[in-house]
């Protein structure tokens, strides 16, 4: 489960952009960067089954994907507070591109993995590597690839070669020179700041490989790193997302099938969800290994034993609301819109609350 430090840090890293840009700050952009900063790599945890694992950051690259494709659809609803307690509100577009959205949620999950290897308790260092690929490598090319911990960045390149202390004036002579390019270059255009901080990255790097520590006499090596790689890198892409949607404003979505179509594929997938987990619910009493496997040894026995019976009963009222919606039943609606945002760590069952949050298939309840 993802902690609650995640979001708060995903929102430490938007609330600056709200002061200085209000204007064109995009809601919607910032609002899938945050909950990917949160939930991003941890909801492939409720989707464990699937033999490739994807919360490390080169599996989260292809988890991201369908991410993508649901945050986009997201960006196309509002949500907003009403007597009783919120409404979906449909504003008829979708504002992400799948493109922009899937730089979100890569940026995001980033940073949610810069996060675990700083503080999270089970990691040792940058989860990095699946373990599919990590024995790929082992038993093709006899290769060990392992996560670096923050140590181990630490140590890369800090050898002194040999080299006399005195080295560090090679480094005071940069440090002057790069504080004198910053006071021009910083008025330049953006892409010639660019252009200089890779610059003084490559230098950084080099110094480092060729002359050692005593050129800084800092882990300036594993700064940069982290700072490019799991800082930097993210933030330009959440910044890029929001330019392009100030923009380049999509038009509205032109709708793939009508309405009444919405509804039943929606009620299909309701009805198939609820099932589903009526059957998971159940299971323990029946074929308690399914539900094992499923969950990979996570919960003991005692513990499913309890929390069968209350997944049950809710995937029960689920499958009452799912079925209501065949018939159009308005009271159905809500419950599955209910249901579907109690299942919101699964990530993909929200899509069921925002489709029957669309105008069009709102109105079929009003007839």
């Amino acid at each position: 489960m993802p902690g609650i430090a995640h979001l708060a840090f995903g929102l430490m890293l938007v609330i600056p952009f709200m002061l200085f840009a209000r204007e064109k700050f995009n809601y919607k952009v910032a609002t899938i960067f945050v909950l990917n900063n949160w939930v991003g790599p941890d909801s492939y945890w409720a989707w464990r089954f699937i033999p490739f694992e994807m919360h490390q950051l080169l599996g989260f690259l292809v988890w991201a994907i369908p991410l993508s494709f649901f945050y986009s659809y997201l960006s196309r609803f509002s949500f907003e507070r009403s007597h009783r307690f919120f409404t979906i509100v449909d504003d008829g577009r979708r504002e992400v591109s799948w493109r922009n959205s899937y730089i979100l949620c890569v940026g995001g999950a980033t940073f949610h993995i810069l996060i675990d290897s700083l503080f999270h308790g089970g990691y040792t260092g940058l989860d990095i590597f699946p373990k599919e690929i990590q024995n790929w490598f082992q038993s093709s090319f006899g290769i060990t690839l392992t996560n670096p911990n923050l140590a181990d960045v630490n140590s890369w390149f800090t050898s002194t070669y040999g080299y006399p202390e005195t080295l560090i004036i090679v480094g005071f002579v940069a440090m002057i020179a790069a504080s004198l390019f910053i006071i021009y270059y910083m008025k330049r255009e953006l892409k010639v700041v660019v252009i200089f901080l890779f610059t003084l990255i490559a230098f950084i790097f080099l110094s480092q490989i060729l002359l050692g520590w005593n050129t800084f006499t800092e882990n300036e090596f594993g700064a940069t790193f982290y700072g490019l790689f799991f800082i930097f890198l993210p933030l330009m892409g959440f910044a890029y997302v929001m330019y392009d949607v100030n923009k380049n404003p999509r038009k509205p979505s032109e709708p793939l099938m009508s309405a009444e179509w919405i509804l039943r594929v929606t009620a299909i997938i309701a009805l198939i969800l609820a099932g589903g987990f009526l059957f998971l619910g159940l299971s323990p009493y029946f074929a308690p290994s399914i539900v094992n496997s499923l969950l990979g040894g996570y919960l003991s026995a005692s513990e499913i034993a309890i929390i069968g019976p209350i997944v049950a009963g809710i995937a029960g009222i689920g499958l009452v609301g799912a079925i209501g919606l065949f018939f159009k039943i308005k009271v159905c609606r809500y419950i599955t819109i209910f249901i579907s945002i109690l299942l919101w760590f699964f990530v993909f069952p929200l899509a069921i609350a925002l489709s029957l949050g669309r105008s069009d298939v709102k109105v079929i309840f009003e007839k």
